[in-house]
C-alpha cells in the first residue's frame, strides 16, 4: 500500500506552509479542534499553517494509521509551553491530494492556548 501521507508529513515536519499547502485540493477544508464549522480554501489554510508551524512547538509524529482514502497521523508538540498530543485526519481525493483535513488535540488547557493564540492570530487575516 502506498503512503500517501508520506508528502504532507515530510511538509508538516520540515515546518514548510507552501509545501503542505501543495499538497491539498483547491477547495481543503481545514476542520479546527476549536471550532465547529471548517475553514475552506487555500488562502485561509495557507494563513493557518504560516502560523501554526510557529505555534505548535516542538512538533513530531508519532504513529500513522492509512486504509483507503484516510490516514491518520498521531502527534505530540507543545502550545505556549503547554504538553499536547493529537492527531490530524486526512482525506483524500482521487488524485491523492488531501481534500479534508480534521485536526483534533487533547488536554483541554492546551485546546485553550491554541485557540487564545490563533484567534488573535486570525484578526490579522484579510
Amino acid at each position: 500500500m502506498s503512503a500517501r501521507h508520506a508528502p504532507y508529513a515530510a511538509a508538516a515536519a520540515a515546518k514548510d506552509p507552501e509545501a503542505v499547502l501543495a499538497c491539498m485540493t483547491d477547495d481543503i477544508r481545514m476542520h479546527s479542534p476549536t471550532k465547529m464549522t471548517p475553514f475552506e480554501g487555500r488562502q485561509i489554510v495557507r494563513f493557518l499553517f504560516g502560523h501554526l508551524v510557529e505555534v505548535l512547538e516542538d512538533f513530531q509524529f508519532t504513529a500513522t494509521v492509512e486504509q483507503g482514502d484516510v490516514a491518520v497521523l498521531f502527534f505530540t508538540c507543545a502550545i505556549g509551553g503547554r504538553p499536547a498530543e493529537g492527531c490530524d485526519v486526512l482525506t483524500f481525493s482521487e488524485d491523492g491530494l488531501i481534500k479534508d483535513f480534521k485536526v483534533m488535540i487533547r488536554p483541554l488547557r492546551a485546546v485553550e492556548r491554541l485557540n487564545e493564540i490563533m484567534g488573535e492570530r486570525l484578526k490579522a487575516f484579510t
